[in-house]
């Protein structure tokens, strides 16, 4: 289903004016179609508006400054669609439970890798034998000089679930049909 600027807004309950500097700055995009002009509108994805939920809830309750939350946000966007390739069940980031971030920062820069599993059930994700989590925490296995070998720097777990499940019955008010 594609979206309008208005339905993000009345179902994020975000400021026209704030959402609109998030556009101008590029923190947020529509993948449908951008606006070109006047009375043309933007046209978001349910994964551009699951992302907007996302960088919102980044924002807002977590506190990160917006240019790290929009990088996080398009990592994530990212790895599902390279997801998508390899598992076609996954249809986009609905589908995703949680989101582990593990972030390496050197004086290279800043290096994101995103891990993310379909999984709602925490026990199978850290219960005996389970690897996910314990796996998040261990060094670099990538070939990028600057951080192989080194554990993250800083680790972020994203409860996609809640905030998907929370912006659905949000929209759910907004658009009937959704």
């Amino acid at each position: 289903m594609n979206f309008t600027t208005t339905h993000i807004l009345k179902a994020l309950k975000i400021n026209r004016n704030t959402f609109q500097d998030w556009l101008d700055r590029g923190l947020v995009e529509p993948s449908i179609q951008k606006s070109g002009k006047q009375g043309e509108p933007n046209l978001f994805s349910d994964d551009d508006f699951y992302g907007i939920a996302a960088f919102q809830n980044m924002v807002s309750q977590l506190s990160y400054n917006r240019k790290k939350a929009a990088s996080l946000v398009f990592k994530l966007r990212e790895n599902v669609g390279g997801i998508r390739k390899f598992s076609p069940s996954i249809k986009g980031m609905a589908d995703i439970s949680f989101a582990v971030f593990r972030i390496w920062t050197s004086e290279s820069g800043v290096f994101i890798r995103v891990a993310t599993t379909v999984n709602r059930d925490i026990d199978d994700l850290t219960g005996p034998g389970a690897t996910f989590l314990r796996n998040i925490i261990r060094p670099s296995s990538n070939n990028i000089a600057p951080v192989k070998n080194r554990p993250p720097d800083e680790v972020i777990i994203l409860n996609m679930a809640k905030i998907v499940d929370e912006a659905t019955a949000q929209m759910k008010m907004v658009v009937a049909d959704y």
